[in-house]
């Protein structure tokens, strides 16, 4: 069972719903129960792909990005599990960032 801290209601959620919900909410914070209390735990950890080069629908011909790929964001520091468009219409990795407001840094 998963909760969101950043989502408004008291919404337990199972996990398939979880990932649903949080497709285009990759950077809230989840909680999973753990038999006793709930504890933090990353979407990336659930399986939660994000795929910033199609707006939000799947891509035919993804191409996965960097493992250790990280978003530093106002709430806490994200491990996301990113899949870049591979399709013949793609943009650059740097351009599909940029489209969903995401910086890129080294």
């Amino acid at each position: 069972l998963y909760r969101c801290e950043d989502c408004y209601g008291p919404d337990i959620l199972s996990k398939s719903c979880c990932l649903l919900k949080h497709a285009c909410h990759p950077l809230h914070i989840i909680n999973k129960w753990n038999g006793t209390h709930f504890e933090r735990a990353a979407l990336a950890d659930i399986g939660l792909r994000v795929q910033p080069g199609h707006e939000g629908m799947p891509c035919l011909c993804p191409q996965r990005g960097h493992i250790s790929f990280v978003v530093i964001h106002t709430n806490a520091i994200h491990r996301v599990n990113i899949d870049f468009c591979g399709c013949h219409q793609r943009i650059s990795h740097c351009q599909q960032l940029l489209r969903c407001k995401w910086y890129p840094a080294t």
